[in-house]
């Protein structure tokens, strides 16, 4: 479901900045594209927990260091 929302809101705003000249613009279409790759992202990290949710492997205990 969340894959079809994020398809479908990349494939209305494609053909609005096809539909409206005004919109057409670099700075819009840049920020758009941004928007875009982080919900695209928060896709595959949702898929990711859903995974290791039903793996069945437990958090860690102790922060990684750095």
């Amino acid at each position: 479901m969340l894959f079809v929302l994020i398809f479908g809101l990349a494939v209305a705003g494609g053909q609005t900045f096809r539909a409206v000249p005004g919109a057409n613009h670099f700075v819009a279409r840049v920020l758009f594209d941004c928007v875009l790759a982080v919900t695209q992202s928060l896709f595959t990290i949702s898929l990711f927990l859903f995974y290791w949710r039903k793996q069945g492997i437990p958090a860690p205990a102790v922060p990684a260091a750095t």
